[in-house]
């Protein structure tokens, strides 16, 4: 009888003992499991090796721009752009003309916000966390 106890109490605590470090486990990397891991671990790379404002970055971003003011002009066919920029990585501005369906050349300003960053980049927290 006493053997038996010892057993199951070594049993007992070997599995408690499995169980907490498993528990730690998952509560130090929660990137490795669950359904929501692949959401976890990117936001976890967004946050501490944030995304490189390069040229190439710059040119997509551009050509956002352009496709934005082109589907909004309703696929004017000799559209042409001058003076494009990006303003502070997400504002698109340009000069653009074209001529209409009456051979009326019409000129214009544009601008628009290009939201390209991942969310954690734009959460805004309002207040103190207590």
């Amino acid at each position: 009888m006493n053997h038996t106890k010892i057993v199951l109490r070594t049993l007992f605590y070997q599995f408690f003992i499995l169980f907490i470090g498993m528990s730690i486990g998952f509560l130090i990397n929660p990137e490795w499991f669950g359904h929501k891991s692949v959401i976890v671990n990117r936001s976890i790379r967004n946050i501490f090796y944030p995304i490189e404002y390069n040229d190439n970055v710059e040119m997509f971003l551009m050509d956002i721009g352009k496709s934005r003011l082109w589907v909004q002009l309703d696929d004017p066919p000799n559209l042409t752009f001058y003076n494009s920029k990006m303003v502070g990585e997400e504002w698109f501005e340009t000069d653009y003309s074209y001529s209409n369906k009456k051979q009326e050349i019409i000129e214009g300003h544009y601008k628009t916000r290009i939201k390209w960053k991942p969310w954690e980049y734009y959460y805004e927290n309002d207040g103190v966390i207590q």
